[in-house]
């Protein structure tokens, strides 16, 4: 991957916004079998969520708006799997780019989600390099990255794998 976000960056060498998109794509790479990075946000409620918090869980931290279709159409999906996984050491941390915190919880009224929900741009960008939403990023128990990007078809299988439920 890291090839050809190469490759893209200088065929479009021109283009700032590609350039740019590409740099973040290469630094989220190199997240994968490191740390967690420390990050603290308040949720909806005022408590902090944080990284280190997570330890001892699979997680995965959905990036998200509530303006974005993609992000609300992978919504069902993520309940179920939630659903599913949750009493095995599951968690899911949606961090939004909503840009006001009256929209999330008019969003969240209408739709409740069972995980914990926190406005998340600066640290998605920060520390994460998210720039772009939809974006899917898994942890394991250690509190280590293990992708960055996941496919939405991918997700159960690595999530059942990391909780030691695939064959």
């Amino acid at each position: 991957a890291r090839a050809v976000y190469e490759q893209i960056s200088s065929a479009i060498f021109l283009n700032p916004e590609v350039r740019d998109f590409a740099a973040a794509r290469t630094r989220r790479l190199e997240l994968i079998g490191k740390p967690l990075p420390e990050w603290t946000v308040s949720d909806l409620s005022g408590q902090p969520l944080t990284g280190t918090g997570l330890t001892g869980k699979v997680v995965l931290l959905d990036f998200w708006a509530t303006n974005c279709r993609p992000c609300l159409e992978e919504l069902p999906r993520l309940r179920q799997l939630y659903r599913d996984c949750s009493q095995l050491g599951f968690e899911i941390v949606g961090l939004s780019f909503d840009d006001a915190p009256e929209t999330l919880e008019q969003f969240l009224k209408l739709e409740p989600l069972p995980w914990r929900v926190a406005l998340g741009r600066n640290a998605a960008e920060d520390q994460f390099q998210v720039h772009l939403i939809p974006c899917l990023m898994l942890v394991d128990r250690r509190g280590k990255v293990v992708a960055t990007d996941v496919r939405p078809f991918d997700l159960r299988r690595t999530v059942e794998r990391l909780l030691d439920l695939a064959p």
